[in-house]
C-alpha cells in the first residue's frame, strides 16, 4: 500500500506500517522524526509498531526516552509481539550500565564479562533481575519459533547476568558447566567459562575451532570469539601476542580489528618485545589506525621501556577521558598503593559506575588515608552497598568503634564474624572488649583462642596469652607455651616472648 494512503488511514496498524517502512528504507532517526512531526506517541502504534519504536530508540542511544517508554508496554503487547522482549530487556540492563558503556552492553555480552562495570545499587539490581526474566522469555520464544538467532544471544545474556548476581551465581555456574558439554553452545560460551574459572579441555576446544575452519574459509563468529578468549588465556604476554599473530586473519574477519590489534601490541609491550610492538604499531598506523589508539599504544610502549606506569596511565586517561582508561588508571594506582593519588579518581569511578567493587576500592582508599570521618559518611550514605559486602560491613564496624559506638560495633561484628574466622575480626573484638571494659568478654575471647590454638600462629597465641594474663583468664601459661612450641626455630620470636612476659 503506498505511503500516502497509509497516512490517511490513521490507525495503529497503519501508523506501525509507516514506522516500519521508514525504519527499513530510510533511517531510525528519520523514522522517529516522523513520529514526532506527526504528533504521535507510542500508544498510537500496535504491538509490532511499538517494537520498531523502542528498537529505534535503543539503536540511537536515546536511553532516557527508551526507559520512559517501556513503562507503556503491556503484557498483551508482549504476548502479541514477543520480540518486544528484546528492547524491554535491554532497557532494564542499561539502567545498570554507565552511559559510556551502554552501546557495548547492548551489542553483545561484554567480552570482559567479570570486570565489565555494572551498578550494584538496589534499583540497578532490580533492573538486572528483571532483564533476566525478559531474556529467558525471549530465549523460550526463539526456541519455540525455531529462531536460534534470537534464542542464543538472549540465553547468553541471561546467563551472564545470573553469573554476576550473588544470589544466582552458583546455579548459573552449574548451567555454564553443563553448557560446555553441549556442542551447540560450548564455543560461544568459552569466554564466559574461562572468565568464571570453569575448567576446560583446551585441546578439545582448539580441535572444534579447527573443524569450523575446515568447513568454511574463515570459520564462524562464535569460533573467532572462542579463539580470542583462548588467546587471552595463554600463560604469558608473549604467548598471547604469538597466538593472536598466528590466528590474526580469522580474528580480524569476525571481531573488531582495532580491539584485537590493541591487545596484541599491549601484550608485546608487556613481554618487553619493544621492537615487535613498535613494528606492529608502525604497520597498522600506515593502514589507518586511529590517532587516539596510536597515542594510547605509544604510551603503553613507553611504559614498557621504563616510564612511570602511573604517569603514563594518567596521561592516557587525560587524553581520552574514557571509562576504560579511568578503570585502568585506578587499578595501576591501587597496585602501587598510591592512595593520595588514587582518591579523586576512585571517587569519580564509583560515582560513574555505582559498582560494589568501586565502592570497596574508594572505601579502602579513605581508610588507608585515615580519613575516618569521610569513610563513616560514605558508608552511611551508601548503606545498600554496605549490606552487600562483608568488606564494607567490617569497615563500618571499625568506624563505629572509632566513634565510640561500642554497642553497635559489637552487634555488627558478631553478625559479620558468624561463620568465618578472620584475624581482623579478632583484633576488633579485643579492642572493643578493652575499650568498653568488658573483661569477662576478653577472658572468653582468650578461652576461644585456646580452643582454636591449632589454627593460630605463634604470634597470635602469644598475644592471646598476654591478654589472658592481664584479664585473669585461665589459659595464659598454656597459650604462651603453645606459642613457643610453634616457633622453635624463629629467632624473632624469643625476644618477643621475653619482653612481653
Amino acid at each position: 500500500m503506498p505511503f500516502e494512503l497509509l497516512t490517511k488511514i490513521n490507525s495503529p496498524a497503519a501508523n506501525s506500517a509507516i514506522l516500519r517502512l521508514l525504519t527499513i528504507h530510510e533511517t531510525e532517526d528519520q523514522a522517529l522524526a516522523w513520529v514526532q512531526n506527526a504528533g504521535l506517541d507510542i500508544s498510537d502504534f500496535d504491538s509490532d509498531g511499538k517494537f520498531f519504536y523502542l528498537s529505534n530508540l535503543l539503536i540511537l542511544g536515546r536511553w532516557e526516552e527508551l526507559v520512559a517508554e517501556v513503562a507503556n508496554i503491556t503484557k498483551d503487547d508482549q504476548t502479541r509481539s514477543p520480540v518486544l522482549l528484546h528492547p524491554l530487556a535491554m532497557a532494564s540492563v542499561i539502567q545498570a550500565v554507565p552511559v559510556e558503556a551502554r552501546s557495548t552492553a547492548i551489542s553483545q555480552v561484554p567480552f570482559e564479562a567479570t570486570q565489565f562495570r555494572l551498578s550494584d545499587s538496589p534499583h540497578a539490581m532490580e533492573g538486572r533481575r528483571q532483564a533476566v526474566e525478559y531474556f529467558d522469555a525471549l530465549s523460550d520464544f526463539g526456541i519455540a519459533a525455531g529462531v536460534m538467532g534470537r534464542s542464543n544471544p538472549a540465553s547468553d545474556y541471561a546467563l551472564w547476568l545470573r553469573l554476576r548476581d550473588p544470589l544466582s551465581r552458583q546455579n548459573a555456574l552449574e548451567v555454564l558447566r553443563e553448557s560446555m558439554r553441549d556442542d551447540s553452545q560450548s564455543l560461544r560460551r568459552v569466554n564466559l567459562a574461562l572468565q568464571f574459572d570453569i575448567k576446560l579441555d583446551i585441546g578439545a576446544i582448539e580441535r572444534r575451532i579447527d573443524r569450523t575452519l575446515a568447513l568454511g574459509s574463515d570459520g564462524t563468529g562464535d569460533a573467532a570469539f572462542a579463539r580470542f578468549a583462548l588467546a587471552l588465556a595463554q600463560d604469558t604476554p608473549q604467548a598471547v601476542a604469538d597466538y593472536i599473530a598466528k590466528h590474526r586473519l580469522q580474528l580480524y574477519k569476525h571481531l573488531n580489528k582495532v580491539g584485537v590489534l590493541v591487545v596484541e601490541i599491549e601484550m608485546l609491550a608487556r613481554a618487553k618485545l619493544i621492537d615487535r610492538a613498535e613494528q606492529r604499531l608502525s604497520e597498522e598506523a600506515s593502514s589507518g589506525l586511529g590517532e587516539q589508539e596510536q597515542e594510547h599504544l605509544r604510551r603503553v610502549i613507553a611504559e614498557a621501556r621504563g616510564a612511570d606506569p602511573s604517569a603514563e596511565r594518567k596521561s592516557i586517561y587525560e587524553i581520552s577521558g574514557s571509562l576504560a582508561d579511568l578503570v585502568n588508571l585506578v587499578s595501576v594506582l591501587a597496585r602501587a598503593d598510591a592512595w593520595d593519588d588514587i582518591l579523586p579518581y576512585a571517587e569519580k569511578l564509583f560515582a560513574i559506575t555505582q559498582s560494589l567493587e568501586d565502592a570497596c576500592r574508594f572505601a579502602k582508599c579513605l581508610s588507608e588515608l585515615e580519613r575516618y570521618s569521610d569513610l563513616m559518611r560514605f558508608l552511611t550514605e551508601n548503606a545498600a552497598f554496605v549490606e552487600q559486602s562483608p568488606f564494607l560491613r567490617t569497615m563500618l564496624a571499625w568506624s563505629l568503634y572509632r566513634e565510640g559506638r561500642f554497642g553497635e560495633a559489637v552487634i555488627l561484628l558478631r553478625a559479620i564474624s558468624s561463620g568465618r574466622d578472620n584475624a581482623d575480626d579478632r583484633i576488633l573484638e579485643v579492642n572493643l572488649c578493652i575499650a568498653s571494659g568488658k573483661w569477662e568478654d576478653l577472658i572468653e575471647f582468650t578461652n576461644g583462642e585456646w580452643r582454636n590454638r591449632d589454627r593460630r600462629t605463634a604470634n597470635e597465641l602469644l598475644h592471646a596469652g598476654r591478654l589472658a594474663h592481664l584479664s585473669g583468664g585461665p589459659h595464659s601459661r598454656e597459650l604462651i607455651t603453645c606459642a613457643a612450641k610453634k616457633a622453635p626455630d624463629d629467632p624473632t620470636f624469643w625476644p618477643k616472648l621475653i619482653f612481653k612476659q
